[in-house]
């Protein structure tokens, strides 16, 4: 919930940051979501 906050903060600069860091492991919970991937 924390990086969702952050995403909504930063908008879509703090999405890019994220991304190929840890908030796609945070929102699907596992590590493989470490790969670039998109919804």
């Amino acid at each position: 919930m924390i990086a969702l906050a952050i995403y909504q903060q930063k908008g879509i600069q703090g999405l890019r940051d994220l991304e190929g860091k840890f908030a796609l492991v945070i929102f699907d919970g596992s590590p493989a979501a470490t790969f670039p991937r998109h919804c």
